[in-house]
């Protein structure tokens, strides 16, 4: 038979010239991968960490460094950095390859690169770390920086996955229980750490002066008149209630505790130790649908480092933040299916504000499109009780019944925190809704042609590596607090050092361990190649990053120049003046008898809102002490009150530059003492006409 016939395929064998161009290709391909491992890699790795270990040890040259003005002197001395890092990484490679060698008996020095290759990917993340030391980046081009935090984040997952195809190994029955209980330990440590290093920083900041009225004296008010029998009262606002802007009966519900220590520092402990506890609810969220405790540990870490849960705990007090680990809590029992418990969180929730109903109505969307017969049944009634209380509170309960207060002089109208999507001032829910239907490409222009709500959403999902995104059904959580936040026109409300991001974040951790939960299980992702294990693990890894980077440079656990506790900045420290100030500010507010009426500013408000008796300083209030800071006090107020002090109407107990305490001596009004207690001026002019009821004062607009 002929040699030359054709194979069996019917196509013809190659020729000897292809024969011999195949094995060419083959071996350029295989020399070329042979010299990727063996020098590509390594001198990347090695210029990576050269360049990155020099820059990191002086923030001077990183700052040159941006503005490419660095010295050739100092580029001398980078390359230097540059060669000892290849060195020592060639020396690493080669002290590998002997280990390989006296262990097997062989040289496998590919075998040992590769390995070598995938471990150290990470490093390629030094360069864009060092960066971010850069005085001040956070600030000066904080977009940037977030820019930079996710090319180090995905380069850590990136990394974590080439490397992590190992095998889960099962723990030994004895150690199951050891690992169960350290990590549980773990995470109480956790929240005991956060509750302390928050509450110390949020005390330090308000006898520093940088709390107002508005909002810190504001809910301290409302706690010391519930505690003593006017629910939900405070004498700053219209009709002496709150309800005039938001009804949040857990304020009531916890104000007992407020006895332990019945002034402002109370509630900033309070809230401190309150979001702090969001840690034990996700951790065990991320146990439940992941097993295991690093996926939990982690989560929860990322949960304390996260800038946005620094900036509702920082600013003042809310009710609103405090919604953040009850949502956590009340999905853990709703994934769980254990009604009581949801039950009870639900009702919590309830409580925290009128508008967390609306929250909650995506929660029970999210259950009654969900697979699970349990999950569907508790979906339905949470979106029927949720949207029956809030039209029952909005109807009956407060004083007005548009969905943003519009309409109604005694009550806060908020329309003008979403005024570009309500044509008129005098408009309010109605307006926003129709807008919204009838010209959704404007909203959506609103939502995301703009920078600011871009990097909101940025160091929003960063550190949980965008998974809520890929939750499916449980995405439909986030579109209540995604339509609050970046619909807005108050720059407040799409930022993360206000308590807004409270609709969103608590929503998105819970729905993260979800996410997680079906990637693990997604079938299509194997089929792809895709090795799922080593996803997961990357992506913990990620977030783990992104959190500590984010957290670096924008929250508050770091002194860094972007955090900033709502609209003032975060004093970390008491200097010798703060401490003089504080303690000037104690000593004058011990000087004011407790059943006494006190006229106060902004700034000083909250240092006396735990009282009966408390207004913002204006004429037509009867009262007995004035306790100001002068240079708050403008236009009319500014002239009544020098009329005063120039008449001896008020008398001068303390100073300290524009700040003082005055005593009313003349034309006093009638004491508003709070029961039980007797006030007795000091003045020998005893008012002796009849009491007259204290007039309602109409303050300034409070923050929502």
């Amino acid at each position: 038979m002929s040699s030359d016939r054709e194979a069996p395929t019917g196509s013809p064998r190659p020729s000897a010239i292809a024969r011999a161009l195949q094995g060419w290709d083959t071996s350029v391909s295989r020399l070329a991968s042979t010299a990727v491992a063996l020098v590509g890699w390594p001198l990347a790795y090695g210029f990576a960490l050269g360049l990155g270990l020099w820059a990191w040890r002086d923030a001077a040259i990183v700052t040159a460094l941006a503005g490419n003005k660095t010295s050739d002197p100092d580029k001398l001395v980078a390359l230097r950095w540059v060669a000892v890092a290849t060195a020592a990484l060639v020396a690493v490679y080669g002290g590998a390859a002997l280990f390989e060698r006296l262990r097997h008996g062989r040289f496998n020095l590919l075998r040992v690169a590769g390995a070598l290759n995938r471990l150290l990917f990470v490093t390629l993340a030094v360069p864009f770390v060092a960066a971010l030391r850069q005085p001040a980046i956070e600030r000066t081009d904080t977009v940037w920086t977030a820019v930079l935090a996710s090319a180090a984040t995905l380069i850590v997952g990136v990394g974590v996955y080439r490397f992590a195809r190992w095998p889960a190994q099962e723990l030994l029955p004895r150690y199951r229980r050891l690992a169960a209980v350290g990590a549980v330990a773990l995470v109480l440590l956790l929240w005991f750490a956060y509750g302390y290093l928050l509450s110390d920083l949020a005390l330090t900041n308000h006898r520093a002066l940088n709390t107002r009225t508005t909002d810190l004296g504001y809910y301290d008010n409302i706690f010391y008149q519930s505690i003593h029998g006017r629910p939900l009262g405070c004498t700053f606002i219209k009709g002496e209630n709150h309800m005039s802007a938001h009804f949040d009966p857990i304020l009531v519900l916890l104000s007992p505790l407020y006895l332990l220590w019945p002034k402002a520092d109370f509630l900033l402990v309070l809230q401190s130790v309150w979001l702090g506890a969001g840690v034990v609810p996700i951790y065990l969220l991320a146990r439940l649908k992941l097993g295991g405790h690093l996926p939990g540990f982690v989560l929860a870490l990322v949960y304390a480092l996260y800038p946005a849960l620094h900036g509702a705990n920082l600013y003042e007090f809310h009710s609103l933040s405090l919604a953040a680990p009850l949502i956590l809590w009340a999905l853990y029992f709703f994934e769980r299916g254990s009604y009581l418990g949801y039950a009870v969180f639900f009702l919590l929730l309830l409580a925290c504000r009128e508008d967390v109903p609306l929250l909650l109505a995506f929660v029970g969307l999210y259950g009654i499109f969900s697979q699970d017969r349990r999950k569907t049944r508790l979906g339905w009634a949470t979106l029927v009780l949720s949207v029956a209380y809030f039209v029952v509170v909005k109807k009956y309960v407060m004083a007005s019944s548009d969905l943003f207060n519009t309409g109604k002089a005694e009550a806060y109208s908020f329309s003008y925190y979403f005024k570009d999507l309500i044509p008129r001032a005098d408009q309010g829910g109605t307006a926003f809704i129709v807008t919204l239907l009838t010209n959704p490409v404007y909203a959506l222009k609103l939502a995301l042609a703009n920078d600011k709500k871009i990097l909101f959403l940025f160091l929003m999902f960063l550190p949980l590596a965008a998974l809520p995104f890929v939750a499916r059904r449980a995405r439909i959580m986030l579109i209540y607090g995604l339509l609050f936040c970046l619909l807005a026109s108050r720059e407040a409300v799409f930022t993360i050092h206000f308590q807004y991001s409270t609709m969103l974040f608590g929503v998105a951790f819970a729905a993260t361990p979800v996410a997680l939960r079906q990637l693990r299980d997604d079938a299509r992702l194997a089929a792809l190649g895709i090795h799922k294990q080593a996803l997961e693990r990357a992506l913990l890894a990620a977030m783990l990053a992104a959190g500590l980077l984010v957290s670096w440079k924008f929250g508050a656990l770091v002194p860094n120049d972007n955090f900033r506790a709502g609209f003032m900045g975060l004093t970390r420290t008491l200097s010798d003046k703060h401490v003089e100030t504080w303690e000037w500010v104690q000593e004058m507010v011990a000087k004011i008898p407790p059943g006494a009426v006190v006229m106060t500013t902004n700034r000083l408000g909250a240092h006396v809102s735990n009282r009966r008796g408390v207004y913002f300083y204006r004429e037509g209030t009867p009262h007995h002490y004035v306790f100001v800071d002068e240079a708050e006090l403008k236009g009319t107020i500014r002239t009544w009150h020098d009329k005063r002090t120039k008449s001896g109407e008020l008398v001068e107990l303390g100073r300290q530059k524009t700040m003082a305490l005055f005593q009313v001596v003349e034309g006093a009004a009638e004491e508003v003492a709070e029961p039980g207690t007797e006030f007795v001026p000091e003045s020998p002019e005893e008012p002796d006409k009849d009491p007259t009821p204290t007039p309602k004062v109409p303050p300034a607009r409070p923050k929502r």
